[in-house]
């Protein structure tokens, strides 16, 4: 007569496996939702650089090509756009008569204009970002 042979699990290694698939994928959606905010993050800090980037060039353009007198810059109050799931805002001010150099070799130069567009928005992930691009730019000569 032989013994009976053991089939299937015992109510106990069902429970301890079980177990250990809940630590798994509790990690698992974790890292999800993690990786899905990192990803809404990167995108409106890639809308944020898209945004200063053309407002930059459009306003250089025409500082440097428009050959006015009337500066493009005339309002430091910030411009609020609708973009989906943020909100954005740029600033864009105007630094003429640029220093050059430290003391006692500075150089002022009215020929030149400092342009920074500076965008602001907030997100879900956290508040009060900001992407700020700078750039010189020679004014046209007079006609």
């Amino acid at each position: 007569m032989s013994l009976p042979t053991k089939k299937g699990l015992t109510l106990i290694e069902v429970v301890v496996a079980l177990g250990i698939l809940a630590i798994v994928f509790a990690g698992v959606v974790t890292l999800i939702v993690q990786i899905v905010s990192l990803e809404l993050s990167s995108r409106d800090r890639t809308q944020g650089i898209a945004l200063a980037q053309g407002k930059l060039s459009e306003v250089t353009a025409s500082i440097s090509n428009g050959c006015s007198n009337v500066s493009p810059v005339t309002n430091a109050t910030p411009i609020l756009f609708s973009v989906p799931n943020s909100r954005f805002s740029y600033v864009v001010t105007e630094n003429t008569g640029i220093n050059y150099g430290t003391t006692p070799y500075a150089i002022t130069s009215p020929d030149f204009s400092e342009i920074t567009v500076s965008v602001f928005w907030d997100d879900k992930v956290s508040e009060n970002n900001s992407i700020k691009l700078t750039q010189i730019v020679k004014k046209c000569a007079d006609n």
